[in-house]
């Protein structure tokens, strides 16, 4: 069981990182918006094999994207502190 402070430690870190993910997700809402990305809200839109292979891509990116970036944070120390 993690201790009392090491439990307040991720809570605080966790607030902090808030606003982060806050402001990505308005940045990508407003490329989105404004037509800067190619955003297809429905399948109709475009072809359904178009539709998977763009989301199978999107995925690949995103999941190896979030892997070597978290790995990095282990190895540079500096930034894994905070």
């Amino acid at each position: 069981m993690p201790s009392t402070n090491a439990m307040l430690l991720q809570i605080y870190v966790s607030m902090k990182a808030m606003p982060w993910y806050a402001a990505l997700l308005t940045v990508s809402e407003y490329l989105v918006e404004n037509g800067w990305t190619r955003c297809f809200p429905r399948i109709s839109d475009v072809s359904c094999l178009a539709y998977v292979v763009y989301l199978t891509i999107y995925l690949v990116i995103v999941e190896f994207g979030i892997y070597w970036i978290h790995r990095k944070l282990h190895d540079i120390k500096l930034l894994y502190k905070y």
